[in-house]
Parts: structure tokens; sequence; C-alpha cells
């Protein structure tokens, strides 16, 4: 038997099953994940959208977290486009600038959108966005690697091919 204290030192939250959802809509989440760590000069976000179904991760670099310009949601609103959904059930954490990008893509969208935040804390339940992140950024991370390689430099984050890069390795991932 467990004792209390290792339950709550050590014990695992109960596993976010799957529901079975029959006509349910397909679910869209979003995260940002960074290049770098987030204080370093010239390191801009990735907005990381994943589709529910497939798996198929959509990052884009973006100047600032949220929806800070129109393109952002448009380039959103053509990833979902890109995948055949209509109506979407668009999950995201609790942060402010997310929340406001989801509300902008809501607005902008004509097909149904639902709107979705994961609990407080809880990061399980946007673990499909979360698992997107790690992966798009290690094959990042990975492609640098070889690119500076390759070329014999190193090259500064704010580069523009790693714009381009990011897209790049979520294409392979597809």
């Amino acid at each position: 038997n467990w004792c209390p204290d290792c339950v709550t030192g050590r014990g695992k939250e109960e596993p976010h099953r799957e529901r079975e959802r029959k006509g349910d809509f397909p679910t869209i989440s979003m995260d940002d994940g960074f290049l770098a760590k987030k204080e370093d000069e010239g390191c801009n976000p990735v907005l990381i959208v994943n589709d529910g179904e497939s798996g198929a991760p959509f990052p884009h670099v973006v100047p600032c977290t949220g929806a800070s310009n129109d393109w952002v949601a448009y380039k959103v609103i053509a990833d979902i486009a890109e995948l055949g959904y209509n109506r979407i059930r668009l999950r995201s954490d609790q942060e402010p600038a997310i929340d406001a990008l989801a509300a902008d893509i809501k607005a902008k969208r004509i097909e149904d959108t639902l709107l979705e935040n994961s609990p407080k804390g809880d990061r399980q339940s946007n673990g499909g966005a979360e698992r997107a992140v790690q992966s798009v950024m290690g094959h990042v991370r990975v492609l640098k690697c070889a690119l500076e390689r390759g070329i014999g430099e190193e090259n500064p984050l704010s580069c523009h091919i790693w714009a381009w890069l990011v897209e790049h390795a979520a294409m392979l991932l597809r």
C-alpha cells in the first residue's frame, strides 16, 4: 500500500483518457515555444498549432506572443483550412496572450469555433500542444546544428532563416 506521503510526493495525476466523441468538433491546440531562453535578445516566440486528430504541428515564428498582428490569426486560420476542418474546438492554456489570439481567430472565422481553455496548472490537458512544442523545437535544434556544421559558422537566432527553418522542421514531421 502506498503511504499518503509517497502519493503526495511522487504520485502522478490520474491519466486523461481520450473520450469517445462522435459528431464532436476536432480539437486544434495552441501553445508557445522559444528557440532559446525567453530573455535572449532576438529570440522570437514560436506559436505552435497542433491538430488533435493527426498530431500534425503547424509552427510560426511570431514577433510576440498573442494576437498583436492580424496575420498571425490568418496563418492559424489557413492551417485549419489546410486540415480541411470547418467546425473546430480551439484549445489553449489560460495565458492571456494566447486567449486573445484564440478570440481573434474565432471572430475572423466564418465557421463554428468553440473556445476551450485547459484547467489552470494542468499541463496534461493541453498535452497535444505541449508535445508538438517539444517535437518541433527538438527537430529545429537538429536542423540548426546540421546547418551550422555544414556552413562552418554559427548564425544568430535573429537570422531570417530561422523563421523558414521552424516551418520546414514541422513540414518534415508532418
